[in-house]
């Protein structure tokens, strides 16, 4: 992971190394970088940004978050972290 995503994370995350493993398994899997942009405290903060800030109604941003590209990944706190894409 590049140092500006971990600095980005490390402000919201704890990042042991158990979330850091889910991390690198999710980016191999869809085959991207371990680049994030943006992290969400759960769906509804995620709505709030794709709806109010972006303009997408809730059945528009809930296809773009299952998207199946890889680009947002969901952790069992519900945090959601948005990768480069």
């Amino acid at each position: 992971m590049d140092n500006h995503s971990m600095e980005y994370l490390s402000q919201f995350m704890r990042l042991t190394p158990d979330i850091l493993g889910k991390i690198t398994s999710h980016c191999k899997r869809y085959g991207i970088k371990e680049e994030m942009c943006a992290w969400y405290s759960d769906l509804e903060d995620f709505f709030y940004d794709w709806c109010d800030g972006c303009g997408y109604n809730r059945t528009e941003a809930r296809h773009i978050y299952h998207g199946g590209i890889g680009e947002f990944q969901t952790f069992p706190n519900g945090n959601i972290i948005r990768y480069v894409i």
